[in-house]
């Protein structure tokens, strides 16, 4: 991948990945790219922010426990399914969008 260019991982990526219950971090992006647009529309804003695959890691393990987050644990789960962990994370009709 060329310098500057963002890479992008559809959210059915990761449909089937298991933290600890079935397609929990799939849900949990859903919601936050949800919420973001809702975000956006209210701010009538074009600049819609996407979480990276780092970002919803940790966004993961602090849902699960704010005082004392397991990173470490959320980390190996992602990196068994070889996702990029500076990525875009975004709806999957967006991403097979080309520029």
């Amino acid at each position: 991948m060329s310098r500057g260019t963002l890479e992008k991982v559809p959210l059915s990526r990761l449909k089937g990945i298991t933290v600890y219950v079935q397609d929990d971090l799939y849900n949990l992006a859903h919601i936050k790219l949800e919420l973001n647009d809702a975000r956006a529309k209210y701010e009538r804003s074009t600049a819609i922010a996407r979480p990276t695959v780092n970002g919803l890691a940790k966004l993961f393990a602090g849902f699960i426990d704010a005082c004392t987050p397991d990173y470490d644990y959320v980390f190996a789960v992602i990196q068994r399914h070889k996702l990029p962990l500076t990525a875009t994370i975004d709806f999957d009709e967006t991403c097979q969008q080309t520029p």
